[in-house]
Parts: C-alpha cells; structure tokens; sequence
C-alpha cells in the first residue's frame, strides 16, 4: 500500500509513476566525483547545511526562484555519523553535469561537511518512541 501511495504522489506531483518501476528511466548525470576521507577514524560529525549548499550548487535546488532544478544532479552519501572510516575510502559522491562546478564549488564544500576523529561518537538513538495504533 506504500507503494501504491508513492505512485500517488508521484502522479499529483506530475512525475512520470514508470520510474519507480524503471529506474533506468530517470536522468543521469555526466560525471560522479567520489570524496574521500583524508584520514582513517570514525565519522564524528555529518553537517547537513553544508552538503545541502553543495547540492543547491552542483543545481539540485535553486538560489533564485527562477533557477532551474537539475534533477540529475545531487549527492549521495555512503557513510553516517559513527561509522568507521579508512583513509580514501569514499564519504560520499557527487553527481553532476558541469564538472568545475562540482570539482571548484562542491567538492571543498563537502570535504568540510565530515569530521573523522579517532574516537567513535556517542550516536544518539533515530527512534524516541513508538507509537502503537489500536490494538
């Protein structure tokens, strides 16, 4: 039933439902820029703000109303906050179109997003509570 309410939504939003079944469908990128970690330890800090200035940058948002969304574009993020790390192991990708762009903007952006220290971080729990809904 999830699915069938994505496709929904999906629909409402003018986007093409095939795609959920054919990801194959969606844009592509033209190159992905791997970051890696500089230094093994533990990934101590995962700052969204500045992975969120990135990705507006590469065109996955807008700076300007009238900006036009690359929906090709954006960042995807293979590590989270506690995880080890090796030294070079990829934190995340980019995906992008313009490549000075990505190398000139994003990349120094999202090398500063992560912070690896030789400590594992006390990771707070995602979920509080649950709820339940009748019995």
């Amino acid at each position: 039933s999830a699915l069938e309410r994505f496709r929904r939504v999906v629909v409402a939003q003018g986007g093409d439902p095939a795609t959920i079944d054919d990801p194959t469908r969606l844009p592509a990128p033209r190159l992905q820029i791997e970051v890696l970690a500089p230094r093994g330890g533990y990934l101590r800090a995962v700052r969204a703000r500045p992975i969120g200035h990135a990705t507006m940058l590469l065109g996955a948002g807008r700076s300007r109303v009238e900006a036009r969304i690359d929906p090709a574009v954006g960042v995807i993020l293979h590590k989270k906050l506690g995880d080890r790390v090796e030294a070079n192991e990829p934190l995340c990708t980019i995906l992008a179109d313009d490549e000075g762009r990505a190398r000139e903007l994003a990349l120094p952006i999202l090398a500063n997003a992560y912070e690896i220290g030789p400590e594992a971080p006390i990771v707070p729990e995602l979920i509080v509570e649950r709820i339940a809904m009748g019995d």
